[in-house]
């Protein structure tokens, strides 16, 4: 696995941890962190892999209606 890969794993990772937490307990802490880490996994795919590999919800390539 590349250096890189394994930044990517230990992000998604801390990013997973933070959001197991917000739902157990739901305390503001918790989901700042969470969304912190999400906004940090988001530039990270738009860095590595190119500005469409990081979709957003109403995405209309996906087969959605735009």
């Amino acid at each position: 696995m590349s250096a890189a890969a394994g930044d990517f794993v230990g992000l998604v990772t801390r990013m997973r941890r933070a959001q197991r937490h917000w739902f157990k307990y739901k305390d503001l802490v918790s989901l700042e962190d969470s969304k912190k880490l999400e906004r940090e996994v988001d530039r990270w795919l738009e860095r590595e892999a190119g500005p469409r590999a990081a979709p957003t919800l109403f995405d209309s390539r996906e087969g959605g209606k735009p």
